[in-house]
């Protein structure tokens, strides 16, 4: 600190003790000589028998100092024998974004203990390889003569959570922690651990969508799957209701809960198309569309990869088509990682909406974030990161449900 002004007797005082005047003063050797000529047990104990307590105030803060120190080499420490590769970044940004203030050693020593009975519960699947996807190519939306064989059907591990135990938050809050609300949105146990399940799952998700891309569900009966002309097979009171609203023309939503008690199956080579946004899902309904459709509503929720591995599981062939976006192209890059096939996402496609946007006067908006890899098509990585602009797939709609309608068609004709 900066040395204050002092009196003649003060200024003897201070140089006999340091040796020589400093424009600066270090704290920490004043205490040290203080301390080893036993005036005091530290600083503060010192200058309280001189006779010059410090304020309350200053001295709290120095204990808040001291705690929240302590509490930093705590958390850094408690992490070192954990063997995911990200322990230690995630110990840096819980520290800097200051989730350890007001704790001391011991309540981050517990924090961390709670994290890691969570982190082990899940399997520790984030310290394991992810599975890697074998590359298939988008058609040419012009020019079909059936769908492509599905040569890597039975290859690629299914990504929804039928095979795995069901697991609410709530549940495991209180299986864990002893509290159905110890996970509760807003508890700084909750802070900690969200920041871990991001680096678990390697994604940067919030929310609903964070803890069910962990395996962790909310419920079994919100979030389902919008569906429209599922072909289900079978005679569950699912597969019948899925018929009944085929055949009356009414979209449906199914739940995890429904899917889980009764699977859904339907006639191999069924051609299916996963959409991102309601919307196509609605327009085909409204034009009675023979094919059959699922909308993710964005990120896809457990109901949708569930039901949509249990299709697959079948026979049928999935495709996906979302918004050319940075966003968009993420999702349907783990679309693609999970099996299903991309359906004109490629880098022609996408310079194709735009020429067909700028045609009609549309002033399509700019993405500030570039996409990652495209292994689908990689030339569609350069190509939306040198344009940036954003078609959305309500735009393209016609000509995404027409194309895929028309492909379906094609390919019933050839299996007969």
């Amino acid at each position: 600190m900066r040395r204050p002004d002092l009196d003649p007797v003060s200024e003897l005082t201070l140089r006999s003790l340091l040796g020589h005047p400093y424009k600066r003063l270090d704290l920490s050797r004043l205490e040290d000589v203080l301390v080893e000529r036993l005036i005091g047990r530290d600083l503060d104990d010192a200058l309280s028998r001189l006779g010059h307590p410090p304020s309350k105030e200053a001295a709290q803060r120095r204990m808040a100092r001291t705690r929240s120190a302590a509490a930093r080499s705590a958390l850094r420490d408690a992490v070192e024998p954990w063997p995911e590769p990200w322990a230690r970044e995630w110990a840096g940004t819980a520290i800097r974004a200051g989730l350890h203030g007001g704790l001391d050693a011991d309540d981050v020593r517990t924090v961390v203990h709670d994290v890691r009975r969570l982190l082990d519960y899940l399997g520790n699947t984030a310290s394991k390889p992810p599975h890697s996807p074998h590359s298939v190519s988008s058609p040419n939306p012009g020019d079909f003569l059936g769908p492509p064989p599905d040569h890597h059907s039975d290859e690629v591990e299914p990504t929804g959570i039928t095979a795995s135990p069901f697991v609410s938050r709530t549940d495991l809050a209180a299986m864990l922690f002893g509290s159905a609300h110890a996970l509760d949105p807003g508890l700084r146990l909750t802070a900690f651990v969200t920041r871990a399940l991001r680096l678990h799952v390697h994604e940067d998700l919030t929310g609903r969508e964070l803890w069910e891309a962990a395996g962790i569900q909310a419920d079994r009966v919100s979030a389902p799957a919008l569906v429209w002309a599922v072909p289900a097979t079978g005679h569950s009171a699912l597969a019948e209701l899925l018929r009944s609203a085929a055949d009356g023309g009414l979209p449906l939503h199914t739940s995890l809960l429904a899917l889980h008690q009764h699977p859904v199956s339907v006639p191999a080579h069924t051609q299916v198309l996963a959409v991102e946004n309601p919307r196509l899902v609605e327009a085909a309904a409204e034009r009675d569309l023979a094919s059959c459709v699922v909308a993710t509503n964005g990120n896809p929720t457990t109901a949708v990869t569930t039901l949509l591995d249990q299709m697959r599981a079948s026979g049928a062939t999935v495709w996906y088509h979302g918004d050319f976006d940075a966003a968009g192209i993420a999702i349907c890059r783990r679309m693609h990682d999970s099996g299903c096939r991309p359906w004109m996402m490629t880098a022609n496609d996408y310079h194709r909406a735009i020429s067909i946007a700028h045609e009609g006067g549309v002033r399509l908006e700019l993405d500030t974030k570039a996409c990652g890899p495209t292994p689908w098509d990689p030339p569609l990585e350069p190509a939306f990161n040198r344009s940036r602009q954003i078609v959305h797939e309500e735009y393209l709609l016609d000509d995404v449900l027409d194309t895929f309608s028309l492909m379906t068609t094609l390919s019933s004709r050839n299996d007969t």
